[in-house]
């Protein structure tokens, strides 16, 4: 484990590992600190780079839903996705996906301390090891576990009693065509 100068120490870049990761120092003095970026493709690439800078090891999970939204890594995300400790293939269940992502990291020697999202596709699946792994992370509680559907976003912000958009959710022209035909 790297020991930061007083000068480090006030650098923006220690500050923010502190702040996402304030475990991270009170880990296993042997252990690599290992960060899981979940779908790591497009801009979200661009954490990989920046989170080795600071000292931490990093393995992608691909989720199923990320589809060819893998093959978008940006050349700025130098070194990647060669330097990514490994990769590992979203499975089945979640429990089967964590015990996966320990086993890889154990393999290397690394200790989880993090599981970022680096792409939409990865919300669902990041919030919900996040929270399984007692990780820092976005609850799936109160009706959260898709938070990135649009209409949950929405009903959580007018159950806050903030304003609001007027909406209709469906999949099928059937189920919104009422609420099309009234505004």
């Amino acid at each position: 484990v790297a020991q930061a100068s007083s000068a480090q120490i006030g650098e923006p870049s220690f500050l923010l590992a502190a702040m996402c990761f304030p475990d991270a120092r009170e880990s296993s003095a042997t252990a690599h600190q290992c960060v899981v970026l979940v779908d790591p493709y497009s801009t979200g690439a661009m954490l990989a780079p920046e989170l080795a800078q600071r000292g931490f090891t990093v393995m992608a999970l691909w989720t199923d839903e990320a589809g060819e939204n893998r093959n978008h890594i940006p050349k700025a995300a130098k070194g990647f996705p060669e330097k990514y400790l490994t990769e590992v293939e979203e499975t089945l269940t979640l429990a089967d996906t964590a015990k996966a992502l320990g086993a890889a990291a154990g393999e290397f020697g690394a200790e989880i301390i993090a599981i970022i999202c680096g792409g939409e596709t990865g919300v669902k699946v990041t919030d919900a090891l996040a929270e399984h792994m007692g990780l820092r992370g976005n609850s799936t509680q109160n009706g959260m576990e898709n938070r990135r559907d649009k209409c949950v976003q929405q009903e959580a912000v007018a159950r806050a009693g903030l304003r609001s958009v007027r909406s209709a959710c469906g999949k099928t022209w059937d189920e919104v065509a009422a609420f099309r035909s009234e505004e």
